[in-house]
């Protein structure tokens, strides 16, 4: 051995965050076992083995390095990963040199980061390396062989995924033999004339780089492929060498002096250099026939002598094509031999012969039956279509198949939907030989088998998925799942799988009170098949899962489009499913479901219709649940409220108080005021709506309401007494009236009390007048001037001919209604018009905006007053209550205001809104917003500055108001919420 400058094995012990770690560097004179209790190992430096020393590293070790180390190995390196608990290297090369490397093993060892096993010859005088290093369970990365020894790499259930699997520079480089492991975008290359042997591989992307795939040059090895799968790549194997037992598909192989035995190819091609090929199925299309992934030809022979011999060609353009000599060929025999095969060019030829040497066919099947049609299905049939070129001999034309006739090719493949699952069906095939059927789902530019049925022609699977394309091959009961196609088991591939229609199907309703009212509207694209089919339009009710639907009509490639309007009679508040079958196939793409809205029989219900006054009532809503939608319940008579053109409706709030409820209730009403109540539900949806009514008869009355009002005698006077039941507690002083006789007028007994003494006012005797009690309004004194409570401000623009108020609601004081008056103070020409204020509207409380048309040329002033909810009896019984005024502002200055161009500060995008709206100003001011409803209620405010976004989930569907004040400026924008 040549002196060497020895390095200590220096073992660095430290205790970091709990674990043990050790630094590796330098030469090592002595045996040495990497543990697990010692993991991780950091290779510090470049790590020598010597000869006569071995490193044995146990499962679950971890050797790494941060600046990418390297391992020399002369002596054994001994990995002993087991199944469930690896070696990793990470970042480092491992390089055997000039060993013996039977020293050596490795078994459950993962790499990373480029990690590389390198066989390399030394230019010292040393001892060339020698044996065989046997590698077995791995993930590898990149293998590589510099060496001019005699030894052997075996790989034994690996898998690669480096650039570079394993690279022979040597003509006496390392023989690799692979069994039983799996290439994944690995290449091979090699200059050893060593013969490798790849067995029971898969092999995905894969290179192979030969100098042997230059014909004339004789002196390389090659690599022989055996029972191996083959997924993409390019690999030329070298002189001699052969793929035998294989399938695969997307390859491309060169073939020179070697052969092809027992396989079958999707979508590759072949290029044979005086080879043969036998007992083989070799297409050069995928299972689409698509060009997209298609060689012209299946095989390519560039020289000869070359046989085929009992082999399926199927290409896009030809299945063989003889063509041109490299200039570099030099063999005298050039021909192309086919025997007892069948050639099929699937858009043109059978045999095309571009060179000038001769093809001979013989006993073969073209798929034609008469000499004549040879013409067809092959290319240069003789030396007088074009000159220079070799001729095809044809001696033999089969009508059969020369081999087992493989199954017909399934037909009519669909996919839609079958009892709400993803569902493939196709035509039953009726051959005796056939057992079942393959299925394959696209994947990429790839096939893969999805799975297997029997003799049934439907399948269903959970990765099913109509946005997928599926084809289906029919087998028979010798498939074994290899080269199958070859063997004539298994049927070529169907036609891409299809819709069995496209289209749309919508529903409606009818408008106004008719919701049951439901039509559906049905059209499809039918696609171009070999028979006529009819489409069945069905109706079934969700929770009936088995029960037949009910058919609405047909539809045919004569009428694809028609209306149906569905029976009146399905039941309220159930959901339902519109879906239209293809009947051959029994398939359906296209459903509408829809809930069933009917509220024909729904009724409103109270448990009184005749309360007294003070009383309670029971309101029920009786009917089906109240679906997606909107639903206001309206208490007590409408009360009709002028706002400009505006009519709104509004439930008598003084009528009533709601004790309890919710929802769709039942409410709990406590009735305030005499009278026959309308108390309503008012269902809406997009076309059409519902309402429902139940009228409360509220009164106090002798004889009709003994247990408010009665008549007894005072038993210390012995008078008459008219008295109210001390249950009956009301919101405010009452005051009671007695009929006049032969009127419908009523006169006021007594305003002081609950109690009437009748001889006071008539006769005591008179014992049948009718009597009434009503709650008397209440109200303030009329207060001085003030506008310390409001401010009045202006909306709205001169191109919308509209005006809008709002005002600060008053604070600390509880509102009873707003009153709106307003008087003319001058026309177009500024004459001064004298008028008196005119009431305009009385608004709740709950209201803040007033809107009205504008003519654009008359000058109006506006007050507007409150009347204020307090305990203060009013002497009039009709009175509507003294209001304050608020702010005054006159119309005058508004319209000075308006006559100058309205520009906008604040941009609002969208307008129409789905869930938010941005607010977008042209300066960085402060600002207000306020998002306001059409009857004036503020529903959502805030103080922002710059541009924002708002959002507005929670608004119903409908327009709404957005008022932006800046500087006590105010601009209005209309927003509708979607």
């Amino acid at each position: 051995m040549n002196q060497r400058v020895v390095l200590l094995f220096a073992f660095l012990f430290s205790i970091q965050l709990g674990y043990a770690q050790t630094e590796l560097s330098g030469e090592i004179t002595e045996d040495l076992v990497l543990t697990k209790e010692g993991s991780p190992y950091d290779l510090v430096g470049t790590f020598i083995i010597p000869v006569g020393v071995n490193v044995y590293i146990e499962p679950g070790v971890t050797v790494r390095s941060v600046g990418g180390r390297r391992v020399f190995v002369e002596g054994g390196l001994i990995i002993q990963g087991v199944e469930k608990d690896s070696v990793f290297i990470d970042n480092i090369d491992l390089e055997f040199m000039n060993g013996v490397l039977d020293s050596s093993s490795i078994n459950y060892l993962s790499i990373k980061n480029r990690t590389r096993i390198l066989l390399v010859e030394d230019n010292n005088p040393r001892t060339k390396g020698s044996g065989t290093l046997t590698i077995r369970h791995s993930k590898l990365g990149i293998l590589q062989d510099n060496t001019y020894s005699n030894s052997e790499v075996v790989v034994e259930y690996c898998k690669f995924s480096g650039f570079s699997f394993f690279t022979s520079l040597s003509p006496s480089g390392s023989r690799l033999v692979a069994r039983n492991s799996e290439f994944i975008g690995t290449r091979i290359g090699t200059s050893s004339t060593k013969n490798g042997l790849i067995e029971n591989c898969v092999l995905r992307k894969f290179t192979t780089n030969f100098a042997a795939y230059i014909p004339n040059i004789n002196d390389t090895g090659h690599f022989d492929f055996d029972s191996c799968e083959f997924n993409g790549g390019v690999y030329w194997l070298g002189k001699g060498g052969e793929i035998r037992n294989s399938w695969g598909k997307n390859a491309g192989f060169q073939i020179h002096e070697g052969a092809v035995k027992n396989c079958s190819f999707l979508g590759s091609v072949f290029r044979l250099y005086r080879s043969n090929m036998s007992n083989c199925y070799v297409s050069s299309v995928d299972m689409n026939y698509e060009i997209v992934n298609a060689y012209p030809s299946g095989v390519y022979v560039h020289q000869g002598p070359s046989y085929i011999d009992s082999t399926t060609i199927i290409g896009y353009h030809s299945a063989v094509t003889n063509s041109k000599r490299p200039p570099s060929f030099t063999s005298s025999i050039d021909s192309l031999v086919v025997r007892n095969s069948y050639l099929k060019g699937y858009s043109h030829f059978g045999v095309q012969n571009r060179s000038k040497y001769d093809v001979y066919v013989q006993d073969t099947y073209w798929g034609v039956s008469e000499e004549d049609s040879l013409q067809e299905v092959i290319y240069d049939i003789s030396d007088n279509r074009f000159l220079n070129l070799g001729t095809v001999y044809v001696e033999g034309i089969l009508n059969e198949f020369p081999f087992n006739i493989p199954p017909s090719i399934p037909q009519n493949l669909f996919i839609g939907f079958r009892e709400g699952k993803e569902t493939l069906v196709w035509d039953e095939n009726s051959e005796s030989m056939v057992m079942g059927y393959n299925i394959y789902e696209k994947d990429g530019n790839e096939y893969r088998l999805l799975g297997t049925v029997d003799s049934s022609h439907f399948f269903r699977h959970a990765s099913l998925s109509l946005d997928k394309q599926y084809v289906v091959t029919a087998i028979t009961k010798e498939a074994d799942g290899n080269i199958d196609l070859y063997e004539g088991f298994e049927s070529e591939f169907s036609v891409p799988s299809i819709l069995p229609y496209t289209g749309s199907i919508e529903t409606s309703r009818a408008a106004h009170s008719k919701c049951h009212e439901v039509t559906t509207s049905v059209s499809i694209d039918i696609p171009e098949l070999d028979f006529e089919e009819t489409y069945r339009v069905e109706l079934s009710r969700q929770e009936d899962d088995f029960r037949i639907p009910g058919v609405l009509g047909y539809l045919s490639p004569d009428s694809t489009s028609k209306t149906f309007a569905l029976p009146d009679t399905l039941a309220p508040g159930a959901e339902y499913r519109i879906r239209v079958v293809a009947i051959t196939s029994d398939l359906y793409v296209e459903t509408a479901d829809f809930l069933q809205i009917d509220l024909r029989a729904a009724k409103l219900i109270v448990d009184d219709p005749e309360a007294v006054l003070g009383g309670t009532s029971t309101i029920t809503f009786v009917g089906q649940p109240i679906p997606d939608g909107e639903y206001f319940w309206h208490f007590s008579e409408y009360l009709e409220v002028s706002e400009g053109e505006v009519l709104g409706l509004f439930p008598d709030y003084d009528a009533f108080t709601v004790v309890s409820g919710g929802g769709l209730g039942p409410y709990v009403l406590q009735w305030d005021k005499p009278g026959t109540h309308d108390n309503t539900l008012y269902i809406t949806w997009d076309v059409c709506y519902h309402e429902l009514e139940v009228a409360v008869d509220v009164r106090c009355g002798l004889g009709e309401t003994p247990d408010l009002c009665r008549v007894s005698v005072d038993p210390e006077s012995q008078r008459n007494v008219l008295q109210i039941a001390d249950s009956y507690v009301p919101k405010g002083p009452l005051s009671i009236y007695r009929q006049v006789e032969g009127s419908d007028e009523f006169e006021r007994l007594t305003d002081k009390g609950t109690t009437v003494y009748l001889d006071e006012t008539h006769d005591a005797t008179t014992g049948d007048a009718t009597y009434a009690v009503s709650v008397t309004s209440t109200c303030l004194p009329e207060p001085e001037l003030s506008t310390a409570h409001s401010t009045i401000h202006l909306m709205g623009s001169l191109n919308d001919s509209t005006i809008s108020l709002t005002w600060t609601p008053y604070a600390g004081v509880a509102v009873d209604r707003y009153l709106v008056l307003r008087k003319q103070t001058s026309q177009a020409a500024r004459q001064q018009v004298d008028s008196t204020f005119e009431l305009m509207a009385e608004l709740s409380p709950i209201h803040d905006i007033y809107q009205a048309s504008w003519d654009g040329i008359t000058t109006y002033e506006y007050v507007i007053g409150m009347v204020p909810a307090v305990d203060t009896l009013c002497e009039s019984l009709d009175n509507r209550g003294v209001f304050s005024y608020s702010n005054i502002a006159t119309w005058e200055e508004i319209v000075t205001e308006l006559e100058a161009p309205v520009t906008s500060w604040m941009a609002v995008y969208p307008t129409r809104v789905q869930e938010t709206f941005q607010l977008r100003p042209s300066s960085a001011e402060p600002y207000e917003y306020r998002i306001v409803s059409p009857y004036g209620q503020v529903l959502q405010a805030d103080d922002e500055r710059g541009s924002v976004e708002i959002s507005c989930q929670t608004l119903p569907r409908g327009y709404y108001y957005l008022q932006v004040i800046r500087d006590e400026r105010l601009e209005t924008h209309k927003i509708f919420k979607e």
